[in-house]
């Protein structure tokens, strides 16, 4: 992935924080100077009336770009990490799932991962568990179950 791509990435892990819907809009304007044609690329973010839900889909959306991002997105594992205490369940389940595909940059966090194991939410908890196993973590709920 290009210079372009990992700019991108930094701009998403900015969307981890946001508490209400934005917009992105990307604009290109292309110059020629002496033969040369220099393309500049400007994002500039809207911020739209009401958060609540919207706010959630941005994060849910950013912490699932920043994962197909492969080894470039793994640098924001840390990033995304936080984002399992998100208070709207798809987000932390969002990145829960994340880290669960990021290798051994998203196992480095399996500590936090099981303290979800005693979240409020099911589907939280069940993410939790199913990175778990993704890490093979031992102290993984059926991990005991599949070594008898």
């Amino acid at each position: 992935m290009g210079a372009a791509a990992h700019d991108r990435s930094g701009e998403l892990v900015g969307c981890l924080g946001d508490r209400c819907a934005k917009a992105w809009t990307t604009t290109a304007a292309t110059t020629k100077t002496a033969g040369a044609t220099a393309t500049a690329t400007t994002t500039t973010k809207t911020t739209t009336v009401g958060g609540g839900s919207g706010g959630a889909k941005v994060r849910v959306a950013a912490i699932g770009s920043l994962a197909r991002f492969g080894p470039r997105g793994q640098m924001y594992a840390a990033d995304i990490a936080r984002s399992m205490q998100d208070e709207d369940c798809g987000t932390a389940v969002a990145a829960i799932e994340a880290l669960a595909g990021m290798g051994q940059r998203g196992a480095a966090f399996a500590d936090e991962v099981a303290d979800a194991l005693e979240d409020p939410r099911d589907p939280v908890r069940s993410a939790a568990a199913a990175a778990l196993e993704a890490f093979g973590w031992e102290g993984a709920p059926g991990a005991a179950a599949e070594g008898q």
